[in-house]
């Protein structure tokens, strides 16, 4: 003889820990009157309802304790999962303004797994994942899926291969993200890099993409970027080395990654250098330069140009008062690499307080350094030869310096 019970309630608490605002749970069980323990099998419905987002289930509850109870949602979005993760925990995610959608969800409880929320068709501006899997953790959700594409992605001069769609989703007022991630191959250096997408002031789409080349003690070899430095001693290494390409100045980038640098509009890449000894010895520090940063931006047309950056506006003395302004240092590759410094150098002339205007590109190499220097506009009442005579503007200045010599004596040679 076989009974068959049915109820109404409210919650069940074994399904209840994963979705707390169940109601109209049903079961249906058979029983059988020989051995009602051994044959004890529920069928099990329920119903979710939360703000705008309802879901159906139905599923099995069998009497060692396994259960399985699932929903598929056809009108599903990011307020739904917002609905979802506030009926767990009771607090509020954070919506991103990027474009998205999702086609489908399918809601699953087990008692092996707990809540697994399976998405279809989620798109973000246009890229789709068919699959994605939705995490729910104690800081937000993150939601994730392979792009289906054929091709790549493309943002600019930079490709993803193997792109994925990432979702993160933060509890609180501010924080969440969309981001398509994947492999880069640009100028021989293979990495994965993370896009992160995001509206400016006028609601227009914004990227950022970046990624760590170097962390911790790792570094990357400068000749990776210019194999032509190989060997010399500009192969310098670079840490905290990171990667960016973006659609704008100033752009936002992402929470994933730590980026200490100002970025531009462009390609480049950004790493802090170790003190630079022919450096320090020309400007007779008797403590290293720490601070030195790297720019290395990139074009079609040149490649990287690499500049580096002190923490200060900087001058060189070159003795007999001659000084430089504030200078900027860019490393030469090509057929004769070199380390150069670019600034405007003034000149005291006969009669004091006259002063020459040069601008000036000094090379500098372990021993020493070189520059030659073209004035700019003209020499008035040279040696005091009078106010009618004037020289220039084709008057050129040349410099060598010998490091041993140089800090002993403050003076080229």
């Amino acid at each position: 003889m076989v009974f068959r019970y049915a109820s109404s309630l409210y919650l069940w608490y074994i399904i209840d820990r994963n979705l707390s605002k169940l109601s109209d749970v049903s079961f249906d069980a058979d029983l059988s009157v020989s051995a009602p323990l051994q044959s004890f099998d529920l069928s099990v419905s329920a119903v979710f309802l939360y703000n705008a987002t309802t879901a159906v289930f139905s599923g099995s509850y069998v009497q060692d304790g396994a259960f399985t109870i699932s929903a598929s949602v056809v009108d599903f979005n990011l307020t739904s999962v917002s609905d979802i993760f506030e009926s767990i925990t009771g607090e509020l995610l954070t919506l991103p303004e990027v474009d998205n959608s999702i086609g489908s969800a399918s809601i699953v409880v087990t008692a092996q797994s707990g809540l697994v929320i399976q998405l279809q068709n989620v798109q973000v501006e246009g890229h789709i994942a068919a699959d994605a899997t939705l995490t729910i953790g104690p800081t937000g959700v993150i939601i994730r899926g392979d792009v289906t594409s054929s091709g790549g992605v493309k943002f600019g001069d930079v490709e993803l291969e193997k792109a994925y769609v990432e979702i993160e989703l933060v509890k609180g007022t501010s924080g969440s993200e969309v981001m398509l991630g994947g492999e880069v191959t640009f100028e021989g250096l293979v990495f994965d890099a993370a896009t992160h997408l995001y509206k400016d002031a006028n609601g227009g789409l914004q990227w950022t993409i970046v990624a760590a080349l170097s962390t911790g003690t790792d570094s990357l070899a400068l000749s990776k970027l210019a194999p032509e430095l190989k060997g010399s001693f500009l192969d310098f290494a670079l840490a905290e080395a990171v990667f960016a390409a973006a659609s704008q100045d100033d752009p936002q980038v992402s929470n994933a990654i730590s980026v200490p640098y100002a970025l531009h509009q462009g390609v480049q890449i950004c790493a802090a250098l170790a003190p630079i000894s022919a450096l320090d010895a020309l400007m007779r520090n008797s403590t290293p330069t720490n601070g030195l940063i790297l720019t290395a931006e990139w074009s079609k047309t040149a490649g990287f140009m690499l500049d580096i950056h002190t923490p200060a506006d900087s001058v060189v003395h070159l003795g007999r008062g001659i000084v430089s302004d504030p200078f900027q240092l860019r490393i030469q590759t090509g057929t004769t690499p070199a380390l150069l410094l670019i600034a405007g150098v003034k000149v005291p002339v006969t009669p004091s307080p006259n002063i020459l205007d040069f601008q000036m590109s000094l090379a500098i190499n372990p021993t020493g350094a070189s520059a030659s220097a073209q004035m700019v506009g003209y020499w008035t009442d040279p040696l005091g030869l009078g106010r009618d005579v004037k020289i220039g503007p084709n008057v050129a200045l040349s410099i060598d310096i010998t490091f041993v010599q140089f800090l002993v004596s403050g003076l080229p040679r």
